[in-house]
């Protein structure tokens, strides 16, 4: 076994290992929301903010929400939702927030994001998992269906 390989400090709770840059290799996305890009060595590059201004800093998924083929960040904190489209090259486009009426900032908030196909129509559509049920955010038609339980 290879010893550990230790990077700055990031503040995370959860990592996701996907390639972002279109080189086949792993990067990774923290909690945060930071970047590291696969450096093709076995390591990785300094961390970088991924969180385009404005958007929510808390629960987070990727998946190709566009049908572009590159994947897009979906980040959900207190009652707003962000979507950053993915450039292909580890950044994002600035995000759109969406408010999720009923859920509110307090103890209440987004739990988890997590892309699907729901209604069979692609693209894929967000559930937002919050302590007082779940949202379904359609990027396509802008529709915000919840709280259920």
């Amino acid at each position: 076994m290879l010893p550990p390989i230790e990077y700055p400090a990031v503040a995370t709770s959860r990592v996701i290992a996907r390639d972002l840059n279109g080189d086949d290799a792993p990067d990774l996305v923290t909690g945060g929301i930071m970047v590291l890009l696969n450096d093709g060595e076995g390591g990785f590059g300094e961390p970088s903010s991924a969180l385009p201004e404005g958007a929510p800093a808390g629960a987070f998924a990727l998946a190709d929400l566009n049908g572009d083929g590159e994947l897009d960040l979906s980040t959900a904190s207190g009652s707003l939702l962000g979507v950053a489209f993915g450039r292909g090259d580890g950044t994002f486009d600035a995000a759109p927030l969406v408010y999720l009426d009923g859920v509110n900032s307090g103890d209440d908030t987004a739990l988890e994001v997590s892309p699907a196909e729901i209604d069979g129509e692609g693209p894929l559509e967000i559930v937002v998992h919050s302590l007082g049920g779940f949202f379904v955010v359609s990027i396509r038609r802008s529709r915000v269906a919840g709280p259920s339980m």
